[in-house]
């Protein structure tokens, strides 16, 4: 099954931020150019969000995914409800280098990436959506 991703450079609103909807409708767009030519994604599926950021930033990471996974709806997938895993993290950029690799990523989003973050922008916000492999548990002492 394929995998989503998008970039864009804009700092994450949550859910109480003013003008939210115009926000929303931003994602919306860039999600429907990332998305052209291809299906929704169906099935249980994992979101992963990475907020890199080269200015003091605050706020919980928490209250940025609502918008986030809003603005997909219709267009990534029916309904974030088949959103069963979300992971966000929150790099800041500014004193350290830093490797990121996913192995699900699309090689145009990571190349789009990369760009972005070279000029060490305020805010760039990477999304991918994919579907949710096996989970397996062990535990005991054969574990």
């Amino acid at each position: 099954m394929p995998v989503f991703a998008m970039v864009f450079e804009e700092q994450p609103k949550s859910l109480a931020a003013e003008k939210k909807q115009g926000y929303i409708n931003r994602l919306r767009e860039i999600a429907k150019a990332e998305m052209a030519g291809q299906n929704l994604l169906t099935g249980d599926l994992y979101v992963h969000i990475i907020w890199f950021h080269s200015v003091r930033s605050t706020g919980d990471i928490d209250n940025i995914a609502k918008n986030i996974l809003d603005a997909m709806k219709h267009i990534v997938y029916e309904d974030d409800e088949a959103v069963v895993r979300c992971q966000i993290e929150r790099v800041d950029i500014r004193d350290e280098d830093h490797t990121f690799s996913y192995r699900t990523a699309s090689p145009p989003a990571f190349e789009t990436l990369e760009q972005r973050l070279s000029s060490k922008p305020k805010h760039v916000v990477y999304v991918e959506v994919g579907p949710v492999g096996p989970i397996t548990i062990r535990s005991g002492p054969g574990g």
